[in-house]
């Protein structure tokens, strides 16, 4: 009788989760004129469905476009399809590696090994990616502030902001000006969009607030004819009162790394050496 209600309870037990998972993976279906409708009004690409190929390369093609900004920012000249299969291929070989050490070295678990390997290779290439695009970041923002300055000069003679950015991008040199004469020349194209719209858009990729800035009193000064030399002399004196706060907290971080270890390495050694014949002493009386 126990074995009867036990066998009872196990297969309404197992009906209920079968009947709960059914009803969470049914999905109503539709009338066929909805389905007409949906197949008439999408593209011909998707009328015929979309298969496993085509999912995989949509997936592909987004990855690639959320990976072209942080190239650009690092400035790498690799494309993002080429990143990627090295990403594959590394990953690839570094489980291949690590199942293989610990087949050799006698661990049962191989493939166990296999999913740090097959991780680590991908960590190490975002986290070089974007300590890349920092140290570049870092670059453009040290760069800027004397372009600022020449910029003022050029103001304060008379010139107007467009041709006085020309003129600075052509006696500079760096990778600040190499990078924005590409957009003071497409700013020039009749049609496309205007100097501040590239501008903020080039400040908001490489995460520059000193050029978003300057795209902004770009705006101002076309819209309401507004003189731009005072905004300009005002963002190059910011943006060296902002250098030079960061310039006293690398230097005290650096002051730092090198008393801290100074103190521990060198310092209480030193203060144990001199103690140890009074702590000696001290010690014997004692005993």
């Amino acid at each position: 009788m126990a074995d009867a209600l036990v066998l009872a309870a196990a297969g309404s037990a197992g009906a209920f989760i079968a009947t709960g998972v059914a009803g969470a993976a049914w999905i109503p279906r539709k009338a066929a004129a909805e389905v007409w409708l949906e197949r008439r009004s999408a593209p011909p690409s998707v009328r015929s469905g979309i298969s496993a190929g085509q999912v995989w390369r949509r997936w592909a093609t987004r990855l690639a476009a959320s990976v072209g900004p942080d190239l650009e920012r690092a400035g790498w000249s690799e494309t993002p399809e080429r990143l990627l299969a090295g990403v594959a291929l590394t990953s690839l070989a570094g489980a291949l590696l690590a199942s293989a050490f610990a087949t050799t070295a006698g661990f049962p678990a191989g493939a166990a090994f296999a999913v740090p390997g097959a991780a680590l290779p991908p960590l190490l290439w975002w986290r070089s990616l974007l300590a890349a695009g920092r140290r570049r970041r870092e670059l453009l923002a040290g760069q800027a502030a004397p372009l600022l300055e020449l910029l003022c000069l050029e103001l304060s003679g008379g010139a107007s902001l467009r041709s006085a950015l020309e003129s600075v991008s052509m006696r500079l040199g760096g990778e600040l000006v190499h990078d924005l004469r590409p957009v003071l020349v497409g700013a020039r194209v009749s049609g496309g969009a205007s100097l501040h719209e590239r501008l903020d858009a080039y400040a908001d990729l490489h995460r520059l607030p000193a050029l978003k800035s300057l795209a902004a009193l770009c705006a101002m000064s076309r819209d309401y004819g507004s003189g731009a030399a005072q905004g300009a002399r005002a963002l190059a004196a910011d943006l060296r009162r902002e250098q030079r706060r960061r310039l006293i907290v690398v230097s005290r971080r650096a002051l730092n790394r090198v008393l801290i270890p100074s103190a521990i390495g060198i310092l209480l050694p030193f203060i144990g050496v001199l103690l140890f014949p009074a702590a000696f002493t001290l010690l014997r009386s004692l005993s």
